[in-house]
């Protein structure tokens, strides 16, 4: 199907998700390049679009590349994200009533769904070095950050902030700390909350509003990487894990 009608099917669905329409909106060269680091026929960026859409249909033993591994996982973090918005607005309207004072239209900026989506991203990933070998849990994170590079025109703040998440988690369990802390620091500083207390005459991020943000995308539930890998293999140079 050539590309334009692809992209009416998705607007007549009114269901594409954000990172497929930024992908291709300024150039179609742009979407290959997300896609793949290596090159590809416009038959194959087609069903990796299907993918992306969630309109492929696996069987039990379906078998998936890096790159469509990764995609999927995005996408379905925002369609859970976007779904669950009315309820994660409700928790942050009650988390950060200070910064909200000041920044009244912060929960309507599409950025914030975005930082909890990153968010969410950051903790699931985390299950992807555990789950998968070593070198094929490299080509999926890869993979991953190509997309993030690209997530809804953010400049670069998607990937960092993701980078940054991750980072952060595993300088934390590797010194035995709780890791869910870094998800509440991470946020705090990509939304430029202001949700600081007074210790002892220096201003401290407080602990309460810290422990409320990293609690909302774990709240959302994780585990998608161990469903997904139930009834999906990851195939790399021609081996399925």
């Amino acid at each position: 199907m050539p590309l334009p009608l692809i992209l009416d099917a998705l607007q007549a669905t009114g269901k594409a998700p954000v990172f497929v329409a930024v992908l291709i909106d300024d150039a179609t060269a742009r979407f290959v390049s997300a896609t793949s680091t290596t090159s590809r026929r416009w038959s194959d960026c087609h069903a990796h679009l299907a993918l992306a859409i969630g309109r492929h249909i696996v069987s039990e033993t379906a078998r998936v590349s890096p790159d469509e591994a990764s995609m999927l996982f995005v996408e379905s973090m925002m369609r859970d994200v976007q779904a669950s918005w009315p309820a994660v607005r409700s928790s942050l309207a009650l988390i950060i009533p200070d910064t909200l004072e000041e920044r009244p239209a912060l929960l309507d900026d599409p950025w914030t769904m975005h930082a909890i989506t990153l968010a969410r991203i950051g903790v699931e990933m985390q299950a992807v070095r555990h789950l998968l070998p070593t070198d094929v849990a490299t080509r999926v994170l890869d993979e991953l950050f190509v997309l993030l590079d690209y997530f809804a025109r953010s400049d670069g703040r998607a990937a960092a902030l993701v980078r940054t998440l991750d980072q952060r988690w595993t300088r934390a369990t590797g010194c035995g700390a709780n890791p869910t802390n870094v998800i509440g620091l991470t946020l705090f500083e990509y939304l430029d909350l202001d949700e600081l207390i007074d210790v002892d005459g220096e201003e401290v991020i407080n602990p309460v509003q810290l422990t409320g943000l990293s609690s909302v995308p774990i709240q959302m539930g994780l585990g998608w990487w161990k469903q997904f890998l139930h009834t999906q293999a990851i195939s790399v140079a021609g081996d399925a894990i």
